[in-house]
């Protein structure tokens, strides 16, 4: 690590959502179990980083169970992966990028608004109306 650069690897696993949030948030209805795996090397001429996470059991409000799963790299400013959402009775949504090409340093803002290549989207069963939906998801 240097004033200009640094390497980061962080693990969880099975990390219990709602005893963190009872710590850092008290009140938030918010749960499940999350594993993450990420390694980073930032700050440098040619920045690197592959972060995996999976959630399963999730709460958020009367939304539930909700699960993730995503796998995303990084290689200069070339990104590449996917995460796929299962929000309970709502309906699920994948997203994958294939070959994306960031505007900048991986961690500035900016480089995801201004970033250019493909990003794909399927949502075949996301179900606004659902009799179980989450009042904020439902449509009138």
């Amino acid at each position: 690590m240097s004033e200009e650069s640094a390497t980061v690897h962080l693990a969880a696993k099975d990390l219990d959502i709602s005893k963190l949030v009872a710590v850092l948030m008290p009140g938030v209805p918010l749960g499940g179990h999350l594993s993450l795996s990420a390694d980073l090397d930032v700050g440098g001429k040619r920045e690197t980083a592959h972060v995996t996470l999976d959630l399963r059991d999730g709460e958020l409000f009367d939304l539930s169970p909700i699960a993730a799963q995503a796998d995303v790299g990084f290689d200069a400013r070339r990104a590449a992966g996917g995460i796929h959402v299962v929000l309970g009775s709502v309906g699920s949504v994948t997203a994958t990028a294939v070959d994306a090409s960031l505007a900048g340093p991986m961690l500035r803002a900016a480089s995801y608004q201004n970033a250019t290549g493909t990003l794909v989207v399927d949502a075949p069963s996301i179900s606004p109306k659902s009799p179980n939906a989450c009042p904020a998801c439902s449509i009138p």
